[in-house]
C-alpha cells in the first residue's frame, strides 16, 4: 500500500523495481509484475550467488533439472503448500495418492534428509526454484 508522502511514493518505486528485477529473471517469463506475489523472492534473491548456493544447500540433489528431479521437486512444492495433504496433492497435480507420496519420499532421498528438517528454508528454497528456474539452480550463472 503506497503512502502519500514523499516516501511513500519513493518506497512505491523501490517496490517496483524489485518487482521487475524479479519478474524479468522468472521462470514464468511474466510481463505484469506485483511486488505483492514477488516480495520474498525478492528478498530471497537480492544477491543471486547467495540463492544459489542457499538452494544447492537446502535442496540437495533435489536441486537437479532432470525431468523426473523437477517432477519430484513440483509435487513437493505442492505437498507442501497444501499442508502436507497427500489427497490434495493429488488433486491439483490430477496423479494418483499413492503417486504423491512416492514422490515426497523420493524428493527425501534426494535432498538427504526428511522435509519436516529445516522446514522453512526447503519451502524458500522451493519457492525460489519455482519462481526463478534455472536461475538460481546451482551450475548456471544468469546475471541479474
Amino acid at each position: 500500500m503506497a503512502a502519500s508522502s514523499l516516501d511513500g511514493f519513493r518506497e512505491s518505486h523501490n517496490q517496483a523495481l524489485e518487482a521487475a528485477r524479479v519478474g524479468m529473471m522468472s521462470a514464468g517469463r511474466r510481463w505484469l509484475f506485483d511486488y505483492g506475489e514477488l516480495n520474498v523472492v525478492a528478498l530471497l534473491s537480492y544477491r543471486i550467488d547467495q540463492a544459489r548456493e542457499f538452494v544447492r544447500r537446502e535442496l540437495g540433489a533435489l536441486a537437479g533439472s532432470e525431468e523426473s528431479i523437477v517432477t519430484v521437486r513440483t509435487t513437493l512444492k505442492c505437498y507442501l503448500d497444501v499442508e502436507r495433504s497427500l489427497n490434495t496433492a493429488a488433486e491439483r497435480l490430477h496423479v494418483a495418492r499413492n503417486t504423491v507420496a512416492y514422490r515426497v519420499q523420493r524428493a527425501e532421498e534426494l535432498r538427504g534428509e526428511g522435509i519436516h528438517v529445516r522446514r522453512m528454508q526447503l519451502q524458500a528454497a522451493l519457492t525460489l526454484v519455482e519462481e526463478l528456474g534455472e536461475t538460481v539452480l546451482p551450475g548456471t550463472y544468469a546475471t541479474r
